[in-house]
């Protein structure tokens, strides 16, 4: 049996505050939109796709801590296609990532001195947990 690969990888901008919800035995969902431009087409118009983006657990949770719109971001993560039979008997499907890993390349402050540096400010608790998240710093290559 060949082995499949499904990875995507996309860098962009929250196009809205992300949305939590808590699903089944407590589990958190965050689902956000993300625009990813492509530059101009041939007649000068910028170019754009909008994905939208899931994530589950301490991702989510610190997403919608975290995030908000127009936060500039790389997510990777897989490509999910659902189907399902409605009520009246049509198909729905839809399209998503599924992200494994979600990076705020920046964050939004009331200061112009850029991301906080406390790890307090990055830190979210998660079922008595807590959980760093470093911001990227000018020596990260990424």
């Amino acid at each position: 049996m060949a082995i499949n690969t499904n990875v995507v990888v996309l860098e962009g901008h929250m196009t809205k505050n992300p949305s939590i919800t808590v699903v089944g035995d407590n589990k958190k969902k965050c689902e956000f939109t993300l625009g990813v431009n492509h530059g101009k087409n041939s007649k000068g118009e910028e170019r754009s796709s909008f994905f939208q983006i899931q994530c589950w657990g301490s991702m989510a949770e610190f997403i919608s801590n975290f995030g908000e719109k127009g936060a500039h971001l790389n997510v990777t993560g897989e490509l999910v296609a659902e189907s399902w039979k409605k009520e009246d008997g049509t198909y729905g499907n839809k399209v998503y990532v599924r992200a494994n890993s979600v990076r705020l390349l920046d964050k939004k402050s009331d200061n112009a001195s850029g991301p906080a540096d406390t790890a307090a400010e990055n830190s979210v608790e998660v079922d008595g947990e807590t959980i760093t998240y470093p911001w990227p710093s000018e020596e990260d290559p990424f």
